[in-house]
């Protein structure tokens, strides 16, 4: 995984013609968990106060993902919202990369109560 920050979303569009994308966004039509994942998706986010454009709403309409929210909640952190994502994309990578073990430190310190 890579992480790229662009100062707009049209600036992304133009440097990766070919990338599939997705956006995330409150409004879209379809639960995360209705997207089929692919390595070398591209997530899109717009800023934490205003979002992505809408205009790129309709041409775009079927590649939009949504994450639930409680409908009296102003928003969810953006950062929050990235880990969430980025955490449902990687069953399809099977997680290459990642440790899969964990193991203890050997540290001796004091036992929990």
């Amino acid at each position: 995984m890579t992480y790229d920050s662009y100062p707009d979303v049209e600036l992304v569009l133009r440097r990766h013609p070919d990338a599939r994308m997705l956006f995330a966004s409150w409004t879209a039509p379809r639960d995360y968990e209705d997207a089929t994942y692919l390595e070398g998706d591209f997530l899109v986010y717009g800023g934490y106060t205003r979002g992505l454009p809408d205009n790129l709403l309709d041409p775009a309409y079927h590649r939009w993902i949504r994450i639930p929210m409680h409908q009296d909640a102003r928003s969810r952190k953006l950062s929050n919202s990235v880990a969430f994502d980025i955490y449902e994309t990687l069953p399809p990578t099977e997680f290459r990369g990642l440790r899969l073990r964990g193991h203890l430190t050997g540290r001796d310190e004091n036992p929990a109560p």
